[in-house]
């Protein structure tokens, strides 16, 4: 918004954006967590907004990414609104003002710009920064969707003209088609068709008529081509999270590791984490966890921990390797085939008591 005023020459609306009132009010709503949280860690104002905000933006502590990061994802983010836009822009290839005019307004573009090139200078990149992007990109694809259909659409277009204007539609379809028919096929990752098939029937059925149904009804009743692209589209990606998230879960989630780990797991046991760090175990199991060579972002905050929970919670190789013999026998979870192997050729017995495509629960025994 800043930015869109200065260029325009209002720079003293600016002022406008300030509104004290609604200031007061979301600080009234925000500061009582922030006070409660800084009381009960000293270093948390820090961590929170020197730390991951001004360090993480600048600083390489975080990991550096490519700068071109975000670009592919700006592209898949649109799918499947791309397909369509192509076919557009072939459509009315010797027609584009009205469209090249709704493209670029410019208060959507700044804002489209700024943060992608705000985000894509980050020396820590992570894809939800760039969510932000896709509502004014949103806006402009509206735009241009409904003055094409306003403009009139051609269905009756023959030929090459037609094959060539409706190929990305067809592509993108064939392309989906074939992830989501792939998949009680794969090696690894397969899911059984019996699970599969009963939720990927509705995206399949969906990615059927987003090649056919938008031309019909246009050419029927001279309109409802957009809302035709729009809710075929809101079918096919409200369709495909119940399947994508059955194929993610047990290679994404600790959901399954966590309920292993509840029916496996002794009462009087404690378990390790080795090599990984699976939040999601604190929280489906109500656990704390030792973790073994890899605290991640508690890293920062082991070293205020006092001595003997520090030296609990937070274990070297070599120090977890002592342990696991004192102790004579200990469960913990870890990620990959790699980790297995590596534990066999330090512990004289490891007994898989649980496993997926990705994590297991193990029994160490000396």
């Amino acid at each position: 918004m800043g930015i869109w005023l200065l260029i325009q020459k209002r720079w003293r609306d600016i002022f406008r954006l300030l509104h004290l009132p609604g200031i007061a009010l979301f600080l009234a709503v925000v500061s009582p967590w922030i006070i409660l949280v800084q009381k009960a860690n000293k270093d948390f104002l820090w961590y929170f907004f020197i730390d991951q905000h001004f360090l993480r933006y600048t600083t390489e502590g975080y990991g550096r990414v490519n700068v071109f990061y975000y670009l592919p994802f700006l592209i898949l983010g649109t799918v499947p609104w791309l397909a369509f836009l192509l076919q557009v822009l072939w459509e009315t290839r010797k027609k584009r003002a009205p469209l090249l005019k709704a493209a670029t307004h410019p208060f959507l573009l700044i804002w489209i710009s700024f943060i992608f090139l705000f985000f894509s200078f980050s020396s820590s990149k992570m894809i939800t920064y760039l969510a932000p992007v896709f509502l004014p990109v949103a806006l402009i694809l509206g735009y241009v969707f409904k003055t094409h259909e306003e403009k009139g659409v051609d269905p009756e277009r023959e030929g090459t003209r037609r094959f060539f204007s409706r190929l990305p539609v067809v592509i993108q379809s064939f392309v989906f088609f074939g992830l989501l028919l792939a998949v009680p096929f794969l090696k690894r990752h397969a899911v059984p068709g019996e699970e599969w098939w009963p939720l990927a029937v509705v995206p399949i059925l969906a990615l059927g008529l987003t090649v056919l149904l938008p031309d019909f009804v246009y050419k029927k009743w001279r309109k409802g081509w957009f809302l035709t692209v729009y809710v075929l589209s809101a079918i096919l990606l409200g369709s495909s999270v119940f399947p994508l998230s059955h194929f993610l879960t047990p290679h994404k989630s600790s959901f399954p590791v966590a309920q292993a780990v509840k029916e496996l797991l002794p009462p009087e046991e404690e378990l390790y984490q080795y090599r990984i760090y699976l939040r999601g175990i604190s929280f489906y199991n109500k656990i704390r966890t030792p973790i073994v060579g890899r605290a991640d972002e508690l890293e920062s905050k082991k070293n205020s921990l006092p001595p003997d929970e520090k030296a609990h919670y937070f274990l070297t190789r070599d120090k977890f390797y002592e342990i696991c013999k004192q102790k004579g026998k200990l469960y913990c979870i870890t990620e990959g085939d790699n980790m297995v192997e590596e534990l066999k050729a330090n512990i004289p017995h490891v007994t898989v008591i649980w496993k997926n495509s990705v994590y297991y629960l193990l029994l160490l025994e000396y």
